[in-house]
């Protein structure tokens, strides 16, 4: 979640507008149907949230994608690497929307990155969309910049 709060207060900082959706056991919507984001909620369920969600991922992907303007940009801050999560993001596209992942990698020491994460990467890179693999929080202004990390 680290990453995500850092993502947002850069948004926030900046001023640009911003939704988030926290898929949890319970979801939590901040910034849906143009209601501006209150920084302190948001902060607040940043650091409470629990890794605790059973929803099918792309079903609540779906579901962000209804709560938010067609055109949205989607970043998606996770590990995952699943094909239910290029389907969901595949959905997304569908929607002109633009998806964009950070892909949270492991934290073992690995020379070359995993198969699947290069798999990953060329399917992004097709599909014209934004992707970055970070291990630490303190790789993601690079990564930002880059495009990759």
């Amino acid at each position: 979640m680290s990453t995500a709060s850092s993502l947002l207060n850069l948004a926030l900082r900046r001023g640009m507008p911003v939704g988030f959706v926290s898929a949890g056991k319970e979801t939590a919507w901040f910034g849906a149907g143009k209601m501006p984001v209150n920084r302190e909620l948001l902060m607040e369920h940043l650091i409470d949230v629990e890794a605790d969600g059973e929803e099918a991922f792309d079903r609540a992907l779906r579901k962000t994608a209804e709560k938010f303007e067609a055109g949205a940009s989607y970043v998606l801050v996770s590990p995952s690497m699943e094909d239910e999560t290029l389907f969901a993001l595949e959905g997304l596209s569908a929607r002109r929307t633009g998806p964009s992942h950070i892909h949270i990698a492991e934290r073992t020491p690995q020379l070359d990155p995993s198969e699947r994460l290069l798999q990953w990467s060329r399917t992004f890179r097709g599909r014209q969309w934004e992707l970055c693999s970070i291990t630490r929080l303190e790789d993601l202004p690079k990564a930002l910049e880059a495009g990759t990390a």
